[in-house]
């Protein structure tokens, strides 16, 4: 499942021009886990961390993008690829992913989304699609262990359909933001939506009853035009509680 066999496209298209990107496609295109160690010297250390928080900082949430860009599909896959180290319950993964490439499609689902710009000028439009019933696919039970915690699964999740649900919301979410800071360390900027009527589109993409829409990810280059309000955040003290 490290792999894209959770990656699902309702059509190709052709690509006019090409945003130049810096990704390293060779470290994100195979299904290993990356081989970065980390350093016991503490200035190293200390770099990687403030190439985290630096990423953190700098990703916003684009409402205006640029039109004219365009982004190979290997390189959506990059990103979508090295998202899936996101932990997830009893490892199921039970995410799968819509890259949204109709036109027509698009549109209806802008239709959908009370028409919000990044709909239709992102270059990529993603739906994170939770597998509700994960625990009691094939391939996803190999990836938690196999027959070994299939019955353990089965005894959890068969007569608790909310706890199975939410395991998939919280995975896929976990999923989402990767997703997200795997753009922004590319050179790309996003958008998480869910401002949408989720059921609808679920029809619209065909989904089945075991499936359901985590949220919407826009993702393309900055709109020069697009104005970004200093970022709002509460005070630690105002959140964290030591008990």
């Amino acid at each position: 499942m490290r792999g894209l066999d959770y990656i699902h496209r309702p059509i190709q298209h052709q690509n006019s021009s090409q945003c130049v990107n810096p990704i390293a496609e060779n470290a994100m295109a195979n299904n290993s886990v990356p081989t970065n160690s980390v350093s016991n010297n503490s200035r190293e250390n200390n770099k990687h961390y403030s190439d985290l928080e630096k990423l953190l900082l700098q990703r916003r949430s684009i409402k205006f993008f640029d039109v004219n860009c365009t982004i190979d599909d290997s390189e959506i896959d990059a990103i979508l690829r090295s998202a899936s180290y996101a932990p997830s319950a009893f490892n199921l993964q039970h995410w799968q992913v819509l890259h949204i490439k109709t036109a027509q499609l698009r549109a209806e689902i802008s239709a959908l989304a009370y028409q919000q710009p990044q709909i239709l000028h992102a270059t990529a439009l993603l739906a994170v699609v939770m597998k509700k019933n994960a625990w009691a696919c094939e391939q996803h039970i190999a990836q938690a262990g196999g027959d070994s915690v299939q019955a353990h699964l089965s005894q959890l999740y068969n007569t608790n359909p909310a706890l199975a649900r939410d395991e998939a919301m919280r995975s896929c979410a976990m999923y989402s933001m990767l997703v997200m800071l795997a753009a922004e360390a590319a050179g790309y900027r996003t958008c998480p939506m869910s401002g949408a009527n989720f059921p609808a589109i679920a029809q619209q993409l065909g989904l089945d009853k075991d499936q359901e829409i985590c949220m919407l990810i826009t993702l393309g280059r900055e709109a020069t035009t697009n104005r970004l309000r200093p970022p709002q955040r509460l005070p630690l003290d105002q959140y964290r509680h030591r008990i």
